[in-house]
Formats: structure tokens, sequence, C-alpha cells
């Protein structure tokens, strides 16, 4: 059996956003984020407090998978 052992370096707080699927950049340099309310962040990585992020709405309802394409180029929700 794997386990994987995940250390909290930081939080940064959502302005009582849900935060319901995160993907990672394959740079590491970018996070991206869908929310409960249907809006998509891209967040600079690794994250600052404050958290700089900006914050696109493109659904309707909760975004359930985030991944990106093998160039970075695309972000599919």
């Amino acid at each position: 059996m794997n386990l994987l052992f995940v250390q909290i370096l930081r939080e940064v707080d959502a302005l009582e956003t849900t935060l319901s699927s995160v993907a990672l950049s394959h740079s590491g340099r970018m996070l991206f984020s869908g929310t409960a309310k249907g809006t998509l962040w891209s967040l600079k990585y690794p994250l600052t407090i404050p958290g700089e992020w900006q914050e696109l709405q493109g659904h309707g309802s909760q975004i359930s998978k985030v991944t990106l394409s093998t160039s970075c180029i695309f972000v599919f929700t």
C-alpha cells in the first residue's frame, strides 16, 4: 500500500470560498482551482500571503475537475 504524506506549508484565506478541484501547472508556477460557485481561480505558486489570484466566471455551478493540457496553454474544467 502506498501512502502519500502531505505537509501543509502555508494557508491562504480563500475568502469563504470553497475550492472544489485543484491542478498544479507542469512548471510548478501556477495553481488552478475550481470553486463551488462555478468560478476558476488562477493563483501564483508558491502561494503568498496575502494570496494573489484572478477569478474567472465560466460555470453556473460547482467545478468538479480542473486539468491542464500537456503544454499548459489550456485549462479544462
